[in-house]
């Protein structure tokens, strides 16, 4: 069940929600966990991030809002003319919803909290694991284009001096690779973050640590990858 500002948005089965929301302009990306995108796009955060960066921030600000608005309604146009459509009332007859103090007074752990996230976080890089094979792939090829232009260092001046700029290269890169995969993963989970983080659901601090955690190995196994091929293939190893 999909609430917004006091509507019922879907309430139906899941199995049926992607071809639905498909259907009325909002078709979930491939390999993306669909929960996550009706959240997303069920979000005032959303519009912000889509519209972020096309007008200046008072009037982003000042839209907000509306758009929001023209959404919800659109949503609740649009299921209450679905054959879909459920009396969301009369199967819910008795049900107590829990408010946002109920939830942040009856909160879970900060360990469960941190596994249940962390979990959520792998499950997401096996399903995009494209990104972290691409990732392996351009450490490969940033390795062997090191080695092609610093291959067979001596011990002379020259040498020496090379040898610090094939340092300088290999340690460039990687922190440029480690700052650019946050700056494309993050953005595509903001929505959601900020919608589950603003509704009490986790604390910020379970979730920032279990991202980290979560891709420390690939964060390792990376950049071992590279400088095991440039150590000996550039000669740092003399």
């Amino acid at each position: 069940m999909l609430l917004a500002k006091g509507k019922t948005l879907y309430f139906n089965e899941s199995s049926k929600a992607v071809d639905y929301f498909s259907g009325i302009g909002f078709k979930c990306p491939e390999l993306t966990n669909p929960s996550d995108f009706f959240m997303s796009i069920m979000s005032i955060e959303s519009i912000q991030v889509e519209k972020e960066g096309t007008m200046p921030p008072e009037e982003l600000k000042a839209i907000l809002p509306v758009e929001y608005e023209k959404r919800i309604a659109h949503f609740d146009e649009s299921y209450s003319k679905s054959e879909l459509k459920n009396n969301a009332e009369e199967m819910l007859k008795g049900v107590v919803a829990l408010t946002k103090q109920d939830r942040l007074s009856n909160r879970a752990s900060w360990c469960y909290e941190f596994g249940l996230l962390a979990k959520r976080n792998i499950l997401n890089q096996h399903r995009l694991r494209q990104i972290t094979i691409v990732r392996l792939f351009v450490s490969v090829f940033i390795a062997v284009i090191c080695i092609v232009i610093y291959s067979g260092l001596d011990g002379t001046k020259a040498g020496v001096q090379n040898r610090k700029g094939a340092l300088f290269f290999v340690c460039i890169n990687s922190g440029f690779s480690a700052v650019s995969n946050i700056s494309l993963a993050f953005p595509s989970e903001r929505p959601v973050f900020l919608r589950e983080a603003n509704n009490g659901m986790y604390r910020v601090s379970s979730y920032f640590w279990s991202k980290i955690l979560s891709e420390l190995p690939m964060s390792i196994l990376i950049p071992v990858v590279q400088g095991a091929l440039t150590y000996y293939g550039v000669g740092f190893n003399t």
